[in-house]
């Protein structure tokens, strides 16, 4: 916390402590303190011995003088939290007068208008320039993504310069939904689509917060939380790596990623949820059984597995990513053993055993009449045509990868964290959108890591992202071995003792909602009945 730069008389030190245990931030401790000095400047006295009568006329004063309302907001803030919590002095809200906020008419331009200004056409466009009497000029431009800001001097009115700005926007998946209309979808892929359509619109209704300070009501669109839509998910790794953090071991961590060959993507996207599942269950038991192996480690692992379907194209590429730690329990679950620095089984052991696990499975499926042929894939529904596939994909050789381990555990949380909640496309790597086409940035990883850029036809481009929408309550983050929950409380706890160290404990930083006008951390949340209308 910053220090002041004089020392404070015994009330304000109260009114400092007071603040400290209310959780108020720094700026709000010093802004508070500064409108204390202000008062005691004004009347030439301690803050305490001010009258009721006294305040009133140093707040009229203020308003008169052409301060803001957000500082008289603050003022007024400040004096309640002073004189009725600090010196119990219980004044009301007529002796601690707060102003409402000023309210114009604002000037909208329509785009037909800026056009006519400018040549420079947006893609979407919305403007509110707001006026404030003989003083100055807000701009102002509500929007998450600003790409390129042109300014320009535009006469409106006698005597008035209005600062006109032209933005032209980096599009949103939302915004390319709605202006596509598909017409085969899976139910799976319907919901999604609709989701991610009304995310934070009136169509998934409305909810309140209010400060329960100074009364800042603010009223915000519903999310529609589902998983694979890119505004939903940017709050949800923090709060998935926070539960996983006690679960660290203190050793590297090793990254292993199995890929199924493309040969299989007809038979994958017809039977998603059976072969997603024998892929993740296939790399983490090839994991599992070789890590036991006394020639490799002789001991049992934790694995965590993480699917992902897409590459950076948005073509269908299903494959599975394994966080490996460097170490685990013995078979006689006596001592604890840790792997050398380069990680422990080597990639074509990996691969073998891995091809061979997931074929096993994925032939008993087969008989046991589980998988479902459709279209192009009818013809593998004869027993000798299946078996010709399965032997020529047991002549490939399957593409196991293993990256450079991580230098300490704290890099794997914050790896976990970028990389568990994924979706297809984030809303920065699309570029442009004219309501035909799409634009977005890729790395090509055959041509050196290059960065480029593709271009779809809107359709195209969500018929691309649509396939990679899991089947509902899939579940595409699981443990194995002593990661598994089942384990966590013996033989993880157990490979922490033998370790000799305690688990890692790391503390994601928690960014509690304050109160824009004040702020105060006091916010109550609530959903009004009715909820359809937004902000």
């Amino acid at each position: 916390m910053p220090q002041t730069s004089r020392a404070l008389s015994p009330h304000l030190q109260k009114m400092k402590i007071e603040m400290e245990l209310r959780g108020l931030s720094p700026q709000t401790l010093q802004h508070y303190l500064s409108h204390l000095r202000l008062l005691e400047k004004y009347f030439s006295k301690p803050a305490f011995e001010v009258s009721p009568d006294e305040l009133k006329q140093y707040l009229y004063y203020r308003i008169k003088s052409g301060i803001s309302y957000s500082s008289i907001n603050i003022s007024c803030s400040a004096f309640k939290l002073f004189f009725n919590k600090v010196l119990n002095y219980n004044w009301s809200d007529d002796v601690i007068v707060r102003p409402r906020r000023p309210k114009g008419l604002p000037y909208v331009l329509s785009q037909k208008d800026i056009l006519s200004i400018t040549v420079l056409r947006p893609i979407c466009l919305r403007i509110t320039l707001t006026f404030v009497p003989s003083r100055c000029l807000w701009g102002i431009v509500i929007f998450q993504r600003l790409r390129n800001i042109f300014i320009f001097l535009l006469p409106i009115f006698p005597q008035l310069e209005a600062l006109l700005m032209v933005v032209i926007l980096m599009p949103e998946l939302q915004e390319i939904f709605n202006h596509v209309h598909l017409n085969s979808m899976s139910p799976d892929q319907a919901k999604a689509f609709n989701m991610i359509r009304h995310c934070r619109t009136s169509s998934l209704g409305a909810h309140s917060e209010v400060c329960t300070e100074c009364g800042t009501l603010e009223v915000s669109y519903n999310s529609c939380r589902n998983r694979h839509c890119p505004k939903c998910q940017h709050s949800v790794p923090e709060q998935w790596v926070e539960a996983q953090m006690s679960k660290l071991l203190p050793v590297g961590y090793f990254h292993v990623v199995f890929t199924l060959p493309q040969e299989l993507n007809t038979l994958v996207l017809q039977n998603q949820e059976l072969l997603y599942s024998l892929l993740i269950r296939s790399a983490g038991h090839t994991l599992i059984e070789l890590a036991k192996d006394p020639k490799y480690l002789g001991a049992t692992i934790g694995v965590t597995s993480v699917l992902h379907t897409w590459g950076q194209n948005l073509a269908f590429h299903p494959h599975v990513h394994c966080i490996v730690p460097g170490g685990g329990l013995s078979n006689s679950g006596l001592r604890f053993l840790r792997s050398r620095k380069k990680f422990f089984i080597p990639v074509k052991v990996i691969s073998e055993k891995f091809k061979g696990k997931f074929l096993y499975y994925l032939k008993k499926a087969f008989e046991e009449g589980k998988i479902s042929f459709f279209n192009d894939a009818a013809k593998f529904s004869s027993v000798s045509n299946f078996t010709s596939l399965t032997d020529s994909l047991y002549l490939k050789d399957w593409v196991v990868f293993c990256k450079k381990p991580f230098k300490s555990p704290g890099h794997v949380v914050r790896y976990l964290g970028r990389y568990t909640h994924r979706v297809a496309i984030s809303n920065s790597r699309i570029q442009s959108f004219d309501g035909k086409s799409v634009s977005f940035s890729w790395k090509d990883y055959k041509d050196g890591n290059k960065s480029k850029v593709m271009t779809l036809e809107a359709k195209e481009f969500a018929r691309r992202f649509l396939l990679h929408v899991l089947p509902t309550r899939f579940t595409k983050i699981r443990h194995y071995g002593i990661m598994c929950s089942r384990n966590i409380g013996t033989k993880l706890s157990k490979c922490m003792k033998l370790a000799g160290k305690s688990p890692l404990k790391l503390t994601a930083q928690k960014h509690p909602k304050t109160c824009r006008s004040c702020g105060s951390q006091n916010i109550i949340m609530f959903f009004p009945k009715q909820s359809c209308a937004g902000p």
